[in-house]
């Protein structure tokens, strides 16, 4: 979904915030819309247009800017922050020591900033590339939106659609950049390999432009109908089946192939599940931290996806509260889950529909 106005202005406070705290980091900007061209094609068009109703919004967001957006800068500090992210994702190493390479390369320049170069994670469904995904932004720090090539049915998402139609806008590049104020946002493309209608309008279009430096700094967005230069912008992509992407796309990124966790792996992954669910839900402060050994060798037995083991912890939690609920007797210190509480069955099969005869 695309980011909400305090959303991108909370963004855009934190990234400032985060420069003050560095008083020697010099706010760095660079142009990527030209307001005037923008300022002239609002006045000329009818006020009923789209063209100026475009105009108008995307200069209110750009506005007292010029044009120029910051650029997210990175730190020392991620580097370790990001190797962190080796415990809870320990099948996603690879990928996590090329960002870090990335952004160790762009520490050798005082004016360091976010950047690095397209990357595609693929590996089987459910394996945790958008858990992988979710975790990496927030130590990035940059705005991110997340776009579903599986939902995508033209490539309009990304350049927009022509104002002479009637509902025709810019796209969601152009309206992250100008709504965060910040020119290197990472776009994560969310199942790459599953594009959907017409392949004519096809959203790999736009893609053969914007994965590449030189095309992508004339971007022209068709709601805007002016150059705006994207080669700031930061790409990733996951995905389920290579075959289906167009090989010049592939060509593009660095493609990192994630393998299903060992069962020592596995074990780390757990316990990093269980931590974030008791994290990311207030309840959470009333179950004990540790899970218990057999817990965890119960799930690695019955080799369930990164993504429903945490649907299980979270159903053994309600289980364990559930009978706390009904017992009479106070219960003392943290509750915590046993092998007894993991009840894993095989996923349920869909009824058909209609009539036996």
């Amino acid at each position: 979904m695309p980011l909400s106005e305090r959303e991108c202005m909370n963004i855009h406070n934190q990234i400032s915030q985060k420069k003050s705290n560095h008083k020697n980091f010099p706010i760095n900007k660079v142009k990527i819309f030209d307001v005037e061209t923008m300022e002239k094609r609002k006045e000329i068009a009818g006020h009923r247009s789209n063209v100026y109703q475009n105009m108008k919004l995307f200069l209110s967001y750009l506005e007292n800017t010029g044009g120029e957006l910051e650029l997210v800068p990175v730190y020392r500090s991620m580097l370790n922050n990001l190797m962190r992210l080796v415990l809870t994702f320990p099948n996603f190493r690879e990928v996590i020591e090329y960002y870090a390479h990335q952004i160790a390369l762009q520490l050798l320049d005082e004016e360091a900033f976010f950047s690095v170069d397209p990357v595609l994670i693929a590996g089987a469904p459910g394996i945790g590339k958008t858990a992988f995904s979710n975790a990496l932004t927030k130590v990035l720090n940059a705005p991110i939106d997340i776009l579903s090539f599986s939902s995508a049915t033209a490539g309009f998402v990304l350049s927009g659609s022509t104002p002479t139609w009637s509902e025709g806008k810019p796209g969601r590049i152009v309206e992250l950049m100008a709504k965060t104020r910040v020119a290197n946002p990472l776009i994560m493309i969310d199942e790459i390999d599953k594009v959907s209608g017409d392949i004519r309008y096809s959203p790999f279009g736009p893609l053969y432009q914007l994965l590449e430096d030189e095309t992508a700094k004339k971007f022209t967005d068709e709601g805007l109908e002016i150059p705006v230069d994207c080669r700031y912008i930061n790409w990733a992509a996951t995905a389920n089946d290579l075959d289906y992407v167009p090989e010049p796309i592939l060509s593009r990124f660095a493609i990192f192939y994630i393998e299903t966790p060992t069962n020592k792996e596995m074990g780390k992954v757990i316990r990093s599940i269980y931590q974030n669910v008791l994290k990311n839900n207030r309840w959470g402060r009333y179950f004990s931290a540790e899970l218990d050994k057999a817990v965890i060798e119960k799930i690695i037995e019955f080799n369930v996806s990164p993504r429903r083991i945490q649907k299980e912890l979270k159903k053994a939690c309600a289980k364990i509260a559930f009978d706390y609920a009904l017992a009479k007797r106070r219960h003392k210190g943290l509750f915590k889950i046993m092998e007894k509480h993991i009840v894993i069955k095989s996923e349920t099969k869909k009824m058909p529909i209609g009539f036996y005869q």
